[in-house]
């Protein structure tokens, strides 16, 4: 678990040629195990699904869930510019501020294969022009995959 947990997990993601979901939920994953995992995501071209967001009895087990802040969303919308098989992302509980939702959302502009997008984050306003920008490119991108935009929930 942690930031070391994932960077081998980055090492190994792209030797699974038929690795297509992935949940490393609520495995305290810092920015520096985001930006490990985001560089591996960028030239993946299996994984439909990838959940680095919060296990709802995380804090009932005594654990902690990931905490990928806006330096490891950043990393993540730089690798959704190259890739284009991701269909599935779970961001939730992260402490992504404005300034990860602002790169998520320049990413969106180029992404055309991620339809759905969780984003959720404690005590943060989910209603800002980057979070409006990200729906409208989710919303786009489900209409060029309408028989994915079902299979895709997170």
């Amino acid at each position: 678990a942690g930031d070391a947990g994932a960077t081998s997990l980055a090492e190994a993601i792209n030797k699974a040629p038929l690795l297509q979901s992935l949940c490393v939920s609520s495995n305290r994953i810092g920015h520096a195990g985001g930006i490990a995992l985001a560089a591996a995501l960028a030239t993946n071209s299996t994984l439909d699904r990838l959940r680095l967001g919060y296990v709802q009895a995380t804090a009932a087990v005594g654990e902690v869930g990931n905490c990928l802040m806006d330096e490891g969303a950043a990393a993540i919308a730089t690798a959704l510019h190259r890739n284009t098989q991701l269909k599935s992302l779970d961001l939730n509980h992260n402490n992504i501020s404005q300034g990860g939702l602002l790169a998520l959302s320049q990413a969106m502009e180029i992404n055309t294969s991620l339809t759905s997008l969780s984003l959720t984050q404690y005590g943060q306003n989910n209603h800002s022009a980057a979070r409006v920008a990200i729906d409208a490119a989710l919303a786009k991108n489900k209409t060029r995959y309408p028989d994915q935009a079902a299979l895709t929930k997170v």
